[in-house]
């Protein structure tokens, strides 16, 4: 049975004597097992066929601990992820690292934020949603949004946009268009999603993060600058453009960096504060 990173994997017997080949962090109790029927948990779960470099390593968390080198997990993450019920995310994040990213340091990081994250009570999605997203699409979908992003540009973001090549315009789009879905998505039951709230944040960033990664930071910076000269109606609006131009700062700082997991990068940045 493959799992998770392409090694094969065995299991040794439970205390009820049954051998099981299913590494399932949720057995049923009883079933599947050989032997005289003992439950078919996964007890200790050895990948049969070594992993180049590094035969030593008999346990997937001893792979881990290979993997990650200088960069350690903290001790109680470390025990968190060594339960037999961790299987599938520990198969997750070897093979978010070794096989979709090549042992690179950032996936590195970016995995030991994760399980850190999934310890205290969050969810992380070791996929990256936007790798073939098409930001160049002209989709019906687009081009009622850009009618409609039209109508919240301020007269200098209008002039700037109305400059750029159509493939420009797209990407600035699109960036707008995903920031406001994903904010939507993560932050559902958030009040405020749309102003002020935890979810504003996020989709500020984001929006940035992808128009700096896209057009370029200088050219984002324009544009979303720009954006938020639309003239407020309510007393103490210059705080709320502060606190917009800070994000979209912290956006653009992560989007120039590179294009890789730049939703969870955000989210990252945001949960720290």
């Amino acid at each position: 049975m493959v799992i998770g990173y392409n090694v094969r994997w065995t299991c040794t017997s439970g205390p009820g004597g049954g051998g099981s080949n299913n590494p399932d962090p949720n057995p049923n109790p009883g079933s599947g097992g050989s032997g005289d029927g003992g439950d078919d948990e996964c007890y200790d779960c050895l990948p049969t066929e070594p992993i180049p470099g590094e035969e030593e390593c008999t346990t997937s968390l001893c792979t881990l601990d290979t993997v990650l080198e200088l960069y350690a997990l903290e001790a109680g993450t470390r025990l968190w992820m060594s339960s037999q019920y961790r299987q599938a995310l520990l198969s997750d994040v070897l093979d978010f690292i070794i096989y979709e990213n090549d042992n690179s340091d950032e996936s590195k990081l970016f995995s030991i934020e994760g399980m850190e994250a999934e310890r205290n009570g969050g969810e992380v999605d070791f996929e990256d949603h936007l790798s073939d997203y098409d930001f160049g699409e002209e989709s019906a979908e687009i081009l009622v949004f850009e009618q409609d992003y039209r109508n919240r540009m301020s007269m200098t973001e209008k002039s700037i946009f109305d400059n750029l090549s159509r493939l420009q315009q797209l990407d600035y789009l699109h960036s707008a268009f995903l920031a406001e879905f994903y904010a939507k998505v993560y932050f559902e039951e958030t009040v405020l999603v749309q102003y002020n709230g935890v979810g504003d944040a996020y989709r500020h960033a984001l929006w940035n993060a992808l128009g700096a990664a896209k057009l370029g930071e200088n050219l984002m910076e324009q544009l979303s600058s720009a954006h938020e000269e639309i003239p407020f109606e309510y007393p103490h609006h210059y705080k709320e453009k502060e606190m917009d131009l800070f994000n979209n700062q912290i956006g653009r700082n992560i989007g120039s960096e590179s294009f890789f997991m730049l939703m969870m990068k955000v989210k990252f940045a945001l949960d720290k504060g």
